[in-house]
Parts: C-alpha cells; sequence; structure tokens
C-alpha cells in the first residue's frame, strides 16, 4: 500500500499495540525504520499502513543532540529538493498520536524518541516528556559494541536533564565509572566515553580524572609502539586539559603528541609516506612557546623535521604515476560507483577523495595551445566577458598567431580556464556525483566521523577544526550552497597563515594608518605562495575562486554576487570535493583502520 492511499485512515491504539508485537528488537532508532516503512508497503490495510508510515518517518529522523530547537534532522536529503522526514512533517493529530501510544510504546529506542519529539514540539509544561525521555535514553548500553548508537542519546540525555534544570550526577558518574575501568585494550571506547561528557558540566576534580586516564591509555599505546592510538589519547587529554586551564600540562601534552607524530613518521616502511606526520609533528612543536623548549630538544627536533620534510616530499615525487584514461560518461558514472561500493567507511572516503586523477596545469596549457592552433580564428580578435547581471567583468586580448605561444600566459590563460571549466563540469557530474550518492547510500557520515578526520589534517588549526567538519559534513548533506560559504574563508586562512609563518607580510596600510588584510586573489599572487601550493593546486585555486574569467567563487560570495543556481551546481560541489580532497591527504588518520573508532 502506498501512502497515498492510506493518508486518511484513522490513527488507532489498539493497532499500534498489535503491530508492535510483531517488530522485532533493534539497537537503535533508525533502524526501525526500513521495518516499519517495509510493512506499511506489504498491509492491506490502510490505519495498519498509515501507523507503520508515521513510526518509519519518526524513526528515520537524524539525532542531533546538542541543537535546542532542531534535534532531529533529515537523514536524507536528495539534490532534487526531496528529502526524508524532519520534525515540522508532523501535524497535530499525529503528534495526539504519539502521546496516546507513549504508554504503551516497549521499545526504549522508540519510546525515547516519542517523548524527545514531544517535548521538543511542546515545551512549557511537557516536563513528563523530558523525564521519560532521559530515563529511556538511559537504556541504550554504554559498551564498546553499542558506543557508536549510545554516545548521541546519552549525550542527549544529560542535555536535556541540564537544560530543564534536572541533576545530571546519575548520568555522569555511571559515564566516570566506565572510564575508570577502561584499558588501552579497548581501542577508542574511552574516547567515545569521554567526548560524551563533552556537554556537561563537570567537577574539576572529575575533569582531572579524566585527563589522568587519556594519558595513561596514551602511555599504554606508545609503549606498544601503536603511535596513531597513542596521539589521539594525547590529543583527547590536551582538549580536556585546555578546559582546566592548566598551561603547563597544555604544553607537556603537546609535546607528546608532537613527538607521536615524529616516531610515526620514522615507523613508516617507506619514506615518502612520513611527509603529513612529519608536518603534524612540526605545526605541534611550533605551538609551544619558545620560553618552553629547552627541555626535551624541542627546538633540535623542529630542526631535524624542518629538514626531513623537504626529503620526503622529494621522495614522494618519485612514486608519483600519472594515468589518464579515455572513457565514456556511462563508463565513468560506472567506474565511479564501482570505486566506493562496498568498503568500509573510512576507506570509502579515502577512495571518494582520491576518485580521480586532477590534470596538472601543464595539461590545460598544452590542450589550449592545442585548441588555439586547431581554431586559430576564434582567437584573432579581443574578447568581453559579460556575466550573468549584464556587467563586463573581463578582456581577453587577441592573439598575434605568428609569436609562439610557449610563454605567452596571457594570451593562454583564457583558453586554459574554458578547458578547465568544461572538465569540472564533466568531472563533477559524471564521476564525483555518481560516488557521492552510491557514499551515501552505503554509510552514513556523521560530523563525529569527520572530526577524526579533521582534527589529524596538517590543513587545519585546532581552533578551526568545527568550522571545517561543519562545512565539509554539509556537503554530504548536499547542502553545497552553505558548505562552500564555510570552506572557502578557511582555505583564504590557510593561505594566509602559511604566507605568515614564510614571513611574508600579509597587510596593507591606508592613507589613515590602518592596517588592512589582503584578501585572498592579492594573496595568491605572491611569490612565497609557491613555497607551499604547487603550480596546478595554485592555478585551480585562481580559477574556482578569485579570477573573473573563472568561477570566481570567493569575490562572488564576499560582495553578494552569486546566484542560488550558482551555489547548487556541479562547480560548488567540485570546490567542497576538493576541500574534502585537500583534508585526507593532509592527513595523518588511518584510512584503513579508521572504522576501529
Amino acid at each position: 500500500m502506498t501512502r497515498e492511499e492510506c493518508k486518511n485512515a484513522p490513527l488507532i491504539l489498539q493497532s499500534f499495540i498489535t503491530l508492535q508485537n510483531q517488530i522485532e528488537y533493534q539497537e537503535d532508532c533508525y533502524d526501525f525504520s526500513s521495518t516499519f516503512h517495509q510493512l506499511a508497503q506489504d498491509s492491506d490495510d490502510p490505519t495498519i499502513a498509515r501507523i507503520c508510515f508515521l513510526m518509519g518517518d519518526l524513526c528515520s529522523m537524524m539525532l542531533v543532540p546538542q541543537s535546542q530547537s532542531e534535534p532531529f534532522g533529515a537523514m536524507v536529503k536528495w539534490h532534487d529538493g526531496h528529502r526524508s522526514a524532519i520534525l515540522d512533517d508532523f501535524i497535530t493529530e499525529e503528534l495526539d498520536f504519539f502521546e496516546q501510544i507513549l504508554p504503551e510504546c516497549k521499545a526504549y529506542q522508540i519510546k525515547a524518541r516519542i517523548a524527545d519529539v514531544l517535548w521538543t514540539l511542546k515545551r512549557g509544561k511537557a516536563i513528563d516528556f523530558v523525564k521519560i525521555a532521559i530515563e529511556n535514553y538511559q537504556n541504550y548500553p554504554l559498551s564498546q559494541e553499542t558506543i557508536h548508537d549510545s554516545s548521541n542519546t546519552w549525550q542527549r540525555a544529560i542535555i536535556l536533564a541540564s537544560t530543564t534544570h534536572q541533576s545530571i550526577e546519575n548520568l555522569t558518574n555511571l559515564i566516570l565509572e566506565h572510564i575508570k575501568n577502561t584499558s588501552s585494550q579497548d581501542n577508542f571506547y574511552l574516547m567515545h566515553l569521554v567526548e560524551i561528557l563533552d556537554v556537561a558540566k563537570l567537577q574539576r576534580e572529575d575533569m582531572e580524572m579524566i585527563v589522568i586516564h587519556l594519558e595513561k591509555i596514551a602511555q599504554q599505546f606508545k609503549e606498544q609502539k601503536l603511535y596513531n592510538q597513542s596521539t589521539r589519547y594525547y590529543q583527547c587529554a590536551l582538549k580536556w586539559a585546555r578546559k582546566l586551564q592548566n598551561k603547563e600540562l597544555c604544553y607537556k601534552l603537546l609535546y607528546e603528541i608532537g613527538f607521536s607524530f615524529y616516531q610515526n613518521a620514522l615507523a613508516q616502511p617507506y619514506e615518502f609516506q612520513s611527509t603529513s606526520d612529519y608536518e603534524n609533528a612540526l605545526q605541534t612543536f611550533r605551538q609551544i612557546p619558545k620560553k618552553y623548549r629547552d627541555t626535551d630538544n624541542i627546538n633540535t627536533l623542529i630542526a631535524e623535521i624542518e629538514r626531513k620534510i623537504p626529503e620526503s616530499n622529494q621522495i614522494a615525487l618519485e612514486y608519483m604515476q600519472r594515468m589518464e584514461t579515455k572513457i565514456d560518461t556511462k563508463e565513468m558514472v560506472e567506474y565511479s560507483e564501482k570505486a566506493v561500493s562496498n568498503q568500509p567507511k573510512f576507506k570509502t572516503l579515502h577512495i571518494f577523495a582520491n576518485l580521480i586523477h586532477i590534470p596538472t596545469k601543464e595539461y590545460f596549457k598544452k590542450q589550449a595551445q592545442e585548441h588555439i592552433q586547431q581554431f586559430p580564428i576564434q582567437h584573432l580578435f579581443s574578447g568581453v566577458h559579460i556575466n550573468h547581471d549584464g556587467r563586463t567583468i573581463a578582456k581577453t586580448p587577441s592573439i598575434d598567431l605568428a609569436e609562439s605561444l610557449t610563454d605567452d600566459h596571457d594570451a593562454l590563460f583564457p583558453t586554459m580556464v574554458q578547458n578547465y571549466q568544461n572538465y569540472i563540469e564533466l568531472t563533477a557530474k559524471a564521476y564525483i556525483a555518481p560516488a557521492l550518492f552510491q557514499l551515501l547510500l552505503e554509510h552514513r557520515i556523521t560530523k563525529e566521523d569527520l572530526y577524526h578526520i579533521c582534527d589529524n589534517s596538517t590543513l587545519i588549526p585546532k581552533e578551526r577544526i568545527d568550522i571545517w567538519v561543519e562545512g565539509l559534513w554539509l556537503g554530504f548533506e548536499l547542502n553545497f550552497l552553505v558548505a562552500i560559504h564555510l570552506l572557502i574563508p578557511q582555505i583564504e586562512h590557510f593561505v594566509r597563515s602559511q604566507l605568515k609563518v614564510r614571513g611574508a607580510k600579509t597587510t596593507i596600510i591606508d592613507k589613515e594608518g590602518i592596517e588592512i588584510e589582503q584578501g585572498l586573489s592579492t594573496l595568491l599572487d605572491k611569490e612565497d605562495v609557491q613555497l607551499f601550493l604547487d603550480d596546478s593546486l595554485l592555478f585551480e585555486l585562481h580559477v574556482l575562486l578569485t579570477k573573473p574569467l573563472g568561477y570566481n567563487f570567493r569575490n562572488n560570495l564576499a560582495h553578494g554576487l552569486s546566484e542560488v543556481g550558482e551555489l547548487n551546481s556541479y562547480p560548488t560541489a567540485y570546490v567542497w570535493w576538493l576541500c574534502l580532497k585537500l583534508v585526507v591527504n593532509n592527513n595523518s588518520f588511518d584510512f584503513t583502520q579508521g572504522d576501529e573508532y
């Protein structure tokens, strides 16, 4: 039976009671959703079908524990604007039905969900719903096997209790007891437990206990030469040490993190695999103030790492191979979908980020030269480029075909840009989009997943991890419009920060004596930028972000010139994917073992 055929059927309590006896136990609320929807489609009874569709929608929503007004979001959003259920979809009759079935509900996962939905939408005197939600959220077991499903629900319970001025000690004390009983044999279980408490206001002694235990587990991993695990635990300990505002402890932990990265780099079987760990170590050691670097030979380590990074990069170049294939669109789509199918989540993310080989700047240059030689008449006259709003945004010169085009960048650049834009459109449509939809069909990408990746990226300062996580996550929600609003300024910040580290001046002083930061267009034209961006990536950033002949996303966004259609397009999907690629490929995260988190 379809949803349309049963939309006016009555919602009857007894029908739900009969129905729930047919439902098998599931570990998470979301797991009930597909069961309910299947029962709805198989049922010939309109009442049963409507109840099943309704319960399926209720269970399908994604829990966002820290949101005050939208704690339940759509699990899936499609590119055509359609989505799965959200809170605002439920009408008054359906909310009344939820309230009616709440006392009869047997599954604590569904009971917690109903109570939380009723509290969120009714508030006020609906305090009893909060208590029911908290009580049933606590039924999610805090075992190592179930922590993935339980962490969000326990966080939600803590937030609900805090918001309604109820005691959280019975919640936090139980988690603290679990923390005390963990060891390195539990792998990343302790980190999940600690992350639940991020939303709780703890006593200082409890926070100190957490830091001590995290350090202890990190040391155990270090002794086992499991440097990836030890680094993660030291990083988690640092976060809690910062909450304690203990500077001495923070500097000690920064050293341990940096040294773990360094040890992991030395442990790699091939030198070219060590670059990202060396860069992470260097970035970490530099966070320690100079007056605290006298101990532990930190300055010596910094000098050693600065020497090793160029050597490692040079070796990496020798291992790179360029692969070019010529296939039709159908084969491209099939290749993309197959590439990301039937793999663990984090390995799939790594494959997705490296799905295609991006041609070099020299490739587009050669392609432009060949195009001009093949179609010379198109380039005999200068051109004017007009934007969609009627503005003249650029002019291109005519080309003297009698002269060599080998080094004439200004003459070649417009054709290079056009060819690059054609490449972007085809790549995003035939590779990135199909692979993304296939990835989302098989995996749920959470902010927690992306946090693990961003936290280990050499591109991302620690204080900006949350922004990168949000921007990348929105891409997996297919919301590229908002994603690039968040990510493009972070690219600019990265470029500016790298220039400053190398001593380049990134500001100008105006006639009033005010020092002003220069924009990305100017920063990308500085000579020092080539010290950390290769020619090909620099060309891409110019075309994507700053050149009027290109997409010019950075400047159009900054000045409010972009239309909605431009911001929900294949090129914006490509910008988002490129950001993901940069984060993933400049990273010490072990994508082959990441699914153990």
